[in-house]
């Protein structure tokens, strides 16, 4: 048994590895694509007729913004980040009357006022516009809710959707790997949304994990390092 979970850590060990490779070869690939399509964006304006102009412009910018996540998914090539102070009750207020503005069923639970993170608030926004864009699409509701554990604080999504196998769990945050194969790029891109937001809360310093909700859902939390007055 103990010989069989040792061949376990390292088959993980080396698809980390490859998985590692992988993504470093396609950032630097994905680096100097950026450089023509910025060219090509531009060219593009100049097109005469409008709805072709629109459809070209359109595409260019689908295919930026999938380079820009492979990009983002190799911590290398990611932006530097700013961590802050970033009071949680307002942070999640704002998202969340940014979507129900979209006819989206997203509740908050009450946040005491005084609960602060270090975060980049660009980043706190992109990583909960992710998750409730995905428990939208997956499902009907989703609920959020803050609460501290002591010198973190635990930032929680949980939606009413079909969920994810316990099995499954493990793979997601993976780059390029999805629970679902069939997804497209509105549905799940190339496999880096998650990736994405992993990496985006690692370097925030912040933890990710997914979970099963009590309904059956998705139920994924956010561990931030809590800030006192």
């Amino acid at each position: 048994m103990r010989e069989l979970a040792s061949a376990f850590n390292d088959k993980k060990a080396q698809i980390r590895v490859l998985i590692g490779e992988r993504t470093r070869v396609l950032a630097v690939i994905a680096h100097d694509l950026r450089t023509y399509l910025a060219r090509l964006r531009l060219r593009a304006e100049f097109i005469d007729d409008p709805d072709q102009q629109a459809r070209a412009v359109r595409d260019i910018d689908e295919m930026t913004a999938l380079i820009n996540d492979t990009l983002l998914a190799d911590r290398d090539s990611a932006p530097p980040s700013h961590p802050e102070r970033v009071t949680v009750a307002q942070a999640l207020a704002e998202i969340v009357d940014a979507h129900r503005e979209l006819d989206e069923a997203v509740t908050l639970a009450p946040v005491p006022d005084d609960l602060a993170i270090a975060a980049t608030p660009l980043s706190l926004h992109r990583i909960l516009d992710n998750f409730i864009a995905n428990g939208v699409r997956h499902g009907n509701a989703v609920a959020i809710s803050a609460h501290a554990t002591g010198e973190t604080v635990d930032i929680v999504v949980e939606d009413d959707g079909p969920g994810v196998p316990v099995d499954g769990l493990a793979s997601l945050g993976i780059p390029f790997q999805r629970f679902d194969p069939s997804r497209s790029r509105e549905t799940g891109g190339a496999g880096l949304g998650l990736a994405i937001v992993r990496a985006l809360a690692e370097r925030d310093h912040a933890e990710v994990f997914f979970g099963q909700g009590a309904p059956g859902g998705l139920r994924v939390k956010i561990r931030y390092a809590r800030v006192e007055d």
